[in-house]
């Protein structure tokens, strides 16, 4: 859907007429090739399931191979598969076979592209990702009809970690990895604990998501501030409990776990130092998320939080 099924066969056909070809090499092209070769290698061994939208650049690589490849034919005379041939009157006779080839791309994608289009806007089909089909990480979904988490009549969420708002009240305040955290950027400002609760308080925050799992993989991958993910590491590996010092200190006023979601059975097995962190290996002993709520009375005895357990791969 991204490259077109013509796309690649041109640039392999175009790698292999230029390893067959006779004289001294073409710089351009081989070096174009290298690019492609690289490209390739690192969507291969340093991506995680080599997602397709992180080979698109090599569309490039590919485009120009491809078209050098086009141009090179149009400008052959005679028919090479027919022995004897003449140059025709009405120019080389690679042009028109070139041109067939372009056209056949692009008629090729429109149509694949067509298909794309009508499968995502029919009403009647599937569009999108229904709420059911949600993972633990909002522990918000449906499920026959239920919902798992009853939502008061007044809710405005902030999400740490989690960056779905599609699946949320309105109104709710996130931010993605590319953003700027607000959160992050309170504890910037050199707000208090304290502070940083009555101003959440005053945006009208009510609950609290914080998506251990979700900030665990992207402190490792695509970056995460230091003030929200760092801890999780030493927290592990000195045995405490999953948290943030900020979010812990804000217990006092008046912020209190609701609930665990994604907690796994605890494990026998001792917990070994790693030297580097392991974006895909969050910790056996955390929960995957952990909501908290804003309640008026600070000084009401926090109850049991409660856990929606769920199968995880070991660590």
């Amino acid at each position: 859907s991204l490259l077109g099924p013509l796309l690649p066969l041109g640039a392999l056909l175009a790698i292999a007429a230029l390893a067959a070809a006779k004289g001294r090499p073409d710089p351009f092209n081989f070096s174009l090739v290298g690019v492609l070769g690289v490209q390739l290698a690192v969507w291969v061994l340093a991506t995680r399931g080599m997602p397709p939208r992180f080979i698109v650049p090599a569309v490039v690589p590919m485009c120009l191979l491809t078209g050098g490849m086009l141009a090179r034919l149009s400008r052959v005379r005679v028919n090479p598969m027919k022995k004897g041939s003449l140059p025709g009157a009405r120019g080389p006779w690679g042009l028109p076979v070139a041109g067939a080839c372009v056209v056949a791309a692009i008629a090729t994608n429109f149509i694949t592209t067509y298909g794309i289009f009508t499968t995502t806007t029919d009403p009647s089909g599937y569009n999108g990702v229904p709420g059911k089909m949600l993972t633990f990480e909002s522990g918000l979904r449906q499920e026959e009809e239920k919902l798992k988490y009853p939502m008061p009549d007044r809710v405005r969420f902030l999400l740490v970690g989690e960056a779905r708002a599609f699946y949320f009240p309105p109104d709710t305040i996130y931010a993605t990895a590319f953003d700027s955290q607000p959160l992050d950027a309170m504890l910037k400002k050199g707000l208090s604990p304290a502070q940083i609760a009555a101003e959440l308080r005053r945006k009208g925050v009510t609950h609290v998501l914080v998506n251990w799992a979700e900030i665990w993989r992207l402190a490792g991958t695509y970056g995460y501030p230091r003030s929200l993910s760092w801890e999780l590491y030493d927290r592990w590996q000195s045995g405490r409990e999953c948290g943030l010092d900020v979010i812990d200190a804000m217990k006092a006023d008046g912020l209190r776990v609701e609930m665990h979601l994604g907690v796994r059975k605890a494990t026998s097995r001792p917990i070994k130092r790693q030297k580097r962190w392991h974006p895909f290996r969050f910790p056996r002993n955390f929960p995957a998320a952990t909501l908290y709520v804003f309640v008026d009375d600070k000084s009401a005895t926090p109850a049991t939080p409660r856990a929606k357990p769920t199968s995880f791969p070991d660590d």
